[in-house]
């Protein structure tokens, strides 16, 4: 969906949900970083049957460059098997002594919403490799946890908008042991 028509839409539906005029990107974008847990699920679940794709209005919350959808692919493989071509040729534009890895199926987390028979649903993702990775990974970290007693806390840029993202800066304190945490 073009910007522009995205822009009107979640204007109108921030208005008729929540009594909030927006007559700008700008002034969207303020109300919807003060949202909640609720209101962006009254949100997402009402603009959904206006953004999915098929009878179960499937829509991929991930980016695609502009002229660019979800449409453009057969099927959830040939978008992962694109994505990764693209990050690949990314990485070795960033460092020219980069190897590009092989594609082995990276699908990882990808966040979605969808409708199941009529209700809505947020859903992630993943090859099966992707969620054996993510088990292992929490059971290390869990290990660690009880091994180094750490948090994660907020760092001073952590939620601060980028264009249309909001960055992620969040750090570990282990109580000075973050040296060993981290190793």
């Amino acid at each position: 969906m073009p910007d522009d028509d995205d822009l009107r839409i979640r204007q109108l539906m921030v208005n008729v949900l929540f009594g909030i005029k927006t007559p700008n990107r700008d002034d969207l974008e303020t109300a919807l970083d003060s949202f909640d847990g609720g209101q962006y699920l009254l949100l997402n679940s009402t603009l959904l049957p206006l953004t999915g794709i098929g009878d179960d209005a499937f829509f991929l919350n991930e980016y695609f460059s502009e002229n660019s959808s979800l449409l453009d692919f057969e099927t959830v493989h040939d978008y992962d098997y694109a994505d990764h071509v693209f990050q690949e040729s990314i990485r070795q534009q960033d460092d020219p002594n980069y190897t590009a890895k092989p594609y082995r199926g990276s699908l990882y987390y990808r966040w979605a919403r969808l409708q199941i028979n009529g209700v809505f649903h947020y859903a992630n993702l993943c090859m099966l490799a992707g969620y054996v990775h993510s088990k292992l990974e929490e059971f290390g970290f869990d290990k660690i946890n009880g091994l180094i007693s750490h948090e994660y806390v907020e760092g001073k840029n952590h939620g601060k908008r980028e264009s249309q993202e909001s960055l992620f800066d969040m750090r570990v304190d282990a109580g000075g042991l973050e040296p060993h945490w981290m190793n």
